[in-house]
């Protein structure tokens, strides 16, 4: 059992982290505090892909360059030829990244040992995430979502028309498609499928699934919908003003909803009532939102 359970019923009230997020254009990094001091960072070539955290480490993949980025408390900046990384997630042990290009999975140990391994999917262009034992991808090219094992085994292959992201809320993995959220369980079976309009973005809030969904550049197309337990999808649409179109991106940091939009260069920070916008920080092109879990004595070490 993770040891984040240990702690997982006790929610502070301010979160204990920063949010980051990049310019795509400027070679630009941003970090968000919790109390909405945004500082930026240069010293990181394009980092357009995605980030994740490793408890200690800000890790930064760029498939344009081929390149993957470390950055240390200290700032200290390392970097290592991955071929084409796109996403990124952490086992607990090790980053992976899912690359786009050729077809394959990487696996970077916390030593800076990189590891490639073709996995047989035509992952083109799309996501990876951790169920705590396996890793998960998803294939746009294939129509499919696949379960690689800890020995690289791909075991189990299932279609999933246009799957983008893939989530996971503890027990079952949740993957966004064309107009629809999938829940797959344990038993590789589909155990609901939701209507959703046009999900491009998905997490979890201990409780919930969220997910920020785009169909068009005109109102009334911009939404976020609630999936929870009971089954229930709430949908919040463009009557909150601030919702725009374009490249969304949404992300929990375990008291807040955040939401990005490309087009609008506007990051949000929403509580899960849905009553009305905390903060707005203007971030010019940005592609992706992570939670860099700051403190985390609170709830991995603590008492």
């Amino acid at each position: 059992m993770p040891l984040l359970m240990k702690h997982a019923t006790v929610v502070p009230s301010i979160p204990t982290g920063n949010m980051w997020t990049s310019n795509i254009t400027t070679n630009t990094y941003y970090k968000i505090s919790p109390t909405w001091v945004k500082t930026t960072y240069t010293n990181i070539t394009n980092p357009y892909s995605s980030v994740v955290n490793d408890w200690t480490n800000m890790w930064f993949a760029n498939y344009v360059w081929n390149k993957i980025y470390k950055r240390t408390p200290a700032w200290v900046i390392t970097s290592y030829t991955v071929p084409t990384p796109y996403w990124t997630a952490f086992d607990w042990t090790c980053i992976w990244t899912s690359n786009w290009a050729n077809n394959s999975v990487s696996k970077i140990t916390l030593a800076w040992v990189v590891t490639t391994y073709a996995v047989w999917i035509n992952l083109n262009w799309k996501w990876i995430a951790f169920d705590w034992t396996n890793m998960w991808v998803t294939s746009l090219g294939w129509n499919s979502i696949s379960k690689i094992l800890p020995d690289w085994t791909v075991w189990g292959t299932y279609i999933v028309p246009t799957p983008t992201r893939i989530a996971f809320d503890w027990t079952n993995m949740w993957v966004t498609s064309w107009n629809s959220v999938k829940k797959i369980l344990p038993d590789w079976t589909v155990g609901w499928t939701y209507v959703v309009n046009s999900p491009t973005s998905i997490c979890f809030d201990w409780t919930n699934m969220w997910t920020y969904n785009y169909r068009a550049y005109s109102e009334p197309t911009w939404e976020v919908s609630k999936i929870a337990p009971d089954w229930t999808v709430t949908t919040y649409n463009n009557s909150l003003r601030w919702l725009e179109p374009q490249w969304l991106n949404i992300a929990f940091d375990w008291v807040y909803i955040w939401i990005w939009s490309y087009n609008n260069s506007r990051v949000s920070k929403i509580d899960l009532n849905w009553n009305h916008i905390l903060n707005v920080s203007s971030v010019i092109n940005c592609t992706w939102l992570s939670f860099d879990w700051c403190l985390l004595s609170h709830w991995w070490g603590g008492s």
